[in-house]
C-alpha cells in the first residue's frame, strides 16, 4: 500500500546539497571504476522540483546513473564493460597527485533543482602527494579506504601502485 500527497501547486527548492561530504565538511575520497551511493538534500524536503547530477566539466569525468533524482550512483573514470571484457579507468590512473594538501585529484560535478544549484567536489584517488628527499623515507595517510570497502562491497585487501619522481 502507498500513500500518495497531490499539491495543488508546485514547491520550488531554495537550496541543494548532496551528501558526499565528510562529517568535517571536507569533501569524500572515492576510487574509480567503485560505484558510490549519493543523496541529494533539498530544502524545502517536499519540493517538486526535478533533480539533475552532472560533471561540471570534461576534465571532471563523473558518471550519475540515473543522472536525474534524489538518489544516484556515482562512479570516477572511464571505465566500462566492452563487449564482455571489463577495461578499467585510465583517465583517473593515469594521472598524479601533486598536491600535498589533497587527498588525491579533485573532480567537480553540480547538483540542481529548478533554480538552485550547488558545485560540488570529490577526490579521486585517496593520496596526497609528499615530496621529501628521497633517502629520508617517510610516510602519509590514504584517505577513503573505509568508504571503498561500503561502496565496493568487497572483502579484497586493496594496493597502490607507488610511483617516485625526481624533480618535478
Amino acid at each position: 500500500m502507498a500513500k500518495v500527497f497531490v499539491t495543488p501547486e508546485p514547491i520550488p527548492a531554495t537550496a541543494i546539497n548532496a551528501d558526499t561530504d565528510n562529517a568535517d565538511g571536507t569533501p569524500k575520497v572515492i576510487y574509480s571504476d567503485v560505484d558510490y551511493g549519493a543523496s541529494a538534500i533539498v530544502t524545502p524536503t517536499n519540493s517538486t522540483d526535478d533533480i539533475s547530477w552532472q560533471a561540471s566539466s570534461t576534465k571532471d569525468l563523473l558518471k550519475f546513473t540515473p543522472d536525474a533524482g534524489r538518489k544516484t550512483s556515482v562512479k570516477a573514470g572511464n571505465g566500462d564493460v566492452e563487449g564482455e571484457k571489463y577495461k578499467p579507468d585510465s583517465y583517473y590512473t593515469g594521472k598524479l597527485n601533486k598536491d600535498p594538501n589533497t587527498p588525491g585529484i579533485p573532480a567537480k560535478y553540480k547538483i540542481a533543482a529548478g533554480n538552485v544549484s550547488k558545485e560540488k567536489t570529490v577526490y579521486v584517488g585517496g593520496l596526497a602527494a609528499y615530496k621529501k628527499a628521497a633517502d629520508l623515507g617517510g610516510t602519509w595517510s590514504v584517505d577513503g579506504l573505509s568508504d571503498l570497502a561500503k561502496a565496493s562491497g568487497s572483502t579484497s585487501n586493496w594496493h597502490y601502485e607507488w610511483q617516485f619522481t625526481d624533480g618535478g
